[in-house]
């Protein structure tokens, strides 16, 4: 594990390249193999959405825990329940507004945040 910036920790995961956390979220680039999700299911959460919310918000039915059984239970849960429905809903956008740049694009918060972890190396 190498800590590249204050608020990044890079780490090294078996079938992920360039693996690193930032703050609360986790950046991967490159392929990810499927026994890498359990190791990041380790960490935490495997959504960006539950990560930066720090609890699910969406369902993680990801590999073995994606059967149909649980998939259909969750989207029925949504479609039978407005409540449940808006309540993810607004988590989400509370998620994104909270990852959204204050101007500019996503891209350039990305390559600014570079050139800053850069200038401090």
């Amino acid at each position: 594990m190498r800590n590249t910036a204050r608020s990044s920790v890079e780490e090294t995961v078996p079938g992920i390249t360039n693996y690193a956390h930032i703050e609360t979220t986790v950046a991967c680039s490159g392929a990810i193999t499927p026994a890498s999700v359990a190791e990041i299911k380790k960490m935490g959460y495997a959504s960006i959405i539950n990560l930066a919310a720090e609890r699910e918000v969406i369902p993680e039915l990801i590999q073995a825990a994606c059967t149909p059984e649980r998939l259909s239970h969750a989207v029925l849960s949504l479609l039978n329940d407005v409540q449940a429905a808006e309540a993810q809903r607004t988590a989400v956008r509370t998620v994104l507004d909270r990852l959204r740049p204050s101007a500019g694009t996503p891209s350039d918060a990305a390559a600014d945040a570079v050139l800053n972890v850069m200038e401090q190396a």
